[in-house]
C-alpha cells in the first residue's frame, strides 16, 4: 500500500475515533464538572480493562475523559452534544462493603430553563 502523507488539515484537529484529552476526570480531586458530550466509547484501562468512557467539553474548552462509574451510567441515554452537570456526591459504602462513588447527573434539554 502506497504510504500518503496526512493532510495539513487534519493536524489539528480532533480525531474522531478519540479526541484529545486534557485531563481525566477524578471527582476527589475536581469536584463537581458541567460539559458537553462530544465522544463516548470504549478505551482500555490498566486496572479495570476496557471500559465505557465519555468526552465533554467544559466551557473553559478543555477536554474531559470521565470513565462510567455505576453511579455514571445515565450517561448512556444523554446523546453526544448535550450539555450534563456531574454533582458529586461523595462516597457511598453498599451492600458487600465497597465505596462507591455517589453522583446525581444533570442533563440539560433542549426548551428547559437556562
Amino acid at each position: 500500500m502506497e504510504n500518503k502523507r496526512k493532510p495539513v488539515w487534519a493536524n489539528d484537529k480532533n480525531k474522531i475515533n478519540r479526541p484529545r484529552i486534557d485531563r481525566w476526570y477524578a471527582p476527589d480531586d475536581h469536584g463537581d464538572l458541567l460539559g458537553t458530550i462530544i465522544w463516548r466509547g470504549e478505551m482500555d484501562s490498566v486496572i479495570k480493562g476496557r471500559q465505557m468512557t465519555y468526552v465533554l467539553r467544559t466551557t473553559d474548552g478543555l477536554n474531559i475523559a470521565v470513565r462510567e462509574w455505576a453511579r455514571l451510567q445515565a450517561l448512556r441515554l444523554v446523546p453526544n452534544g448535550e450539555q450534563v452537570y456531574l454533582e458529586f456526591r461523595g462516597f457511598e459504602v453498599i451492600s458487600n462493603g465497597n465505596e462507591v462513588r455517589n453522583f446525581n447527573v444533570y442533563r440539560e434539554q433542549e426548551g428547559s430553563a437556562a
